[in-house]
């Protein structure tokens, strides 16, 4: 555990009016429906690039560099969620429409990629989103009815990526997400959506 090992999908998207490209890792891919918006790490080589010319870049850029210096000097883990809008989306390839893409404290540069499509299904996503207003849509929910209400209302964070049912997308409607993990896959990478990547935390 201590290695952490992630096993997932690596996704392409066109940054929208430029001609920059970005990769972003998902752990939760069988969810990808879900996503909502992107986070790229405070200290990521690519993101004065992604920020050149925007009414944002001073801004951004002045706040990421306050993100690094607070992960240097009290560490990393536990620590307030804290973000930026660099005012650039990206255009979702598998159908999702364009994204914001926004710097986040909890983003790693050296985990994945270091950029990250999020959604209604992870903690920390989830909780950013409701901080900072962002739009989320859940597509994966409990059998309980009385829950599954609380996941639709955006009232609670579902993360059950084994016994979740999926309502996205159509193909995989009503079935549950642990046991089409590999027709999800199979899907991904038979319309080039997306190619399977193994991340690891440790260097």
């Amino acid at each position: 555990n201590w290695i952490g090992r992630s096993e997932g999908m690596l996704f392409s998207a066109p940054v929208k009016d430029t001609d920059l490209k970005i990769q972003t890792f998902s752990a939760h891919f069988e969810a990808f429906a879900a996503d909502t918006f992107v986070v790229i790490a405070p200290d990521h080589p690519f993101l004065k690039e992604l920020v050149r010319g925007t009414a944002e870049e001073k801004e951004v850029l002045k706040f990421s560099g306050r993100l690094v210096e607070e992960r240097a000097s009290l560490g990393y883990e536990n620590k307030e969620l804290k973000g930026i809008f660099t005012g650039r989306h990206i255009s979702d390839p598998v159908g999702n429409g364009n994204l914001p893409i926004w710097v986040a404290s909890f983003a790693l540069a050296d985990y994945g990629t270091g950029i990250v499509k999020c959604s209604a299904h992870d903690e920390r996503d989830f909780a950013f989103a409701k901080k900072y207003n962002i739009k989320l849509k859940p597509i994966l929910f409990p059998s309980d009815a009385e829950t599954k209400k609380k996941v639709e209302k955006l009232e609670i964070c579902y993360t059950d990526m084994k016994n979740g049912i999926l309502t996205e997308p159509r193909k995989f409607y009503g079935q549950k997400a642990g046991e089409v993990k590999n027709e999800i896959i199979n899907y991904l990478e038979k319309n080039n959506l997306a190619r399977k990547k193994v991340s690891y935390r440790l260097k």
